[in-house]
């Protein structure tokens, strides 16, 4: 199976990519830094993993990520795991910070739903987990 995972780097995908590739199976990591991924997941690569640097409020994101499940003949399995998180008060968060938090945690997982739905429905398999 070929699993697609944003966040792959850190928080909980970074376990679970690691797990599904000891499994046997084929991850491609989004995440926003390739660099600090290899750095802090040397296993990824060596287990067979992918990186692809995106950052999920691109609003191309759709189309890349159309594009990497056109290239691997659809995901098998999708896993939206990228998040931002404001730590502190309310009163004290700035409005962007706000901002960049819906856009990530709420419409950066519709951009790669909306681009990994495609191939799932040609395919008509497939199975998409949001975290």
């Amino acid at each position: 199976k070929v699993w697609l995972i944003t966040g792959a780097s850190s928080g909980l995908g970074a376990p679970l990519a690691h797990h599904v590739l000891r499994a046997g199976h084929k991850v491609v990591g989004v995440v926003r830094n390739i660099i600090k991924a290899k750095d802090t997941n040397p296993y990824f690569e060596n287990l067979g993993g992918v990186w692809t640097q995106l950052d999920v409020t691109n609003p191309k994101t759709k189309d890349h990520i159309g594009l990497l499940s056109r290239g691997y003949g659809g995901f098998d399995v999708g896993v939206n795991s990228a998040s931002y998180s404001i730590l502190g008060s309310i009163e004290e968060t700035r409005e962007y910070g706000i901002y960049k938090q819906v856009d990530t945690n709420l419409y950066g997982p519709i951009r790669v739903l909306q681009g990994s739905f495609p191939a799932m429905r040609q395919k008509k398999t497939g199975c998409i987990v949001n975290i």
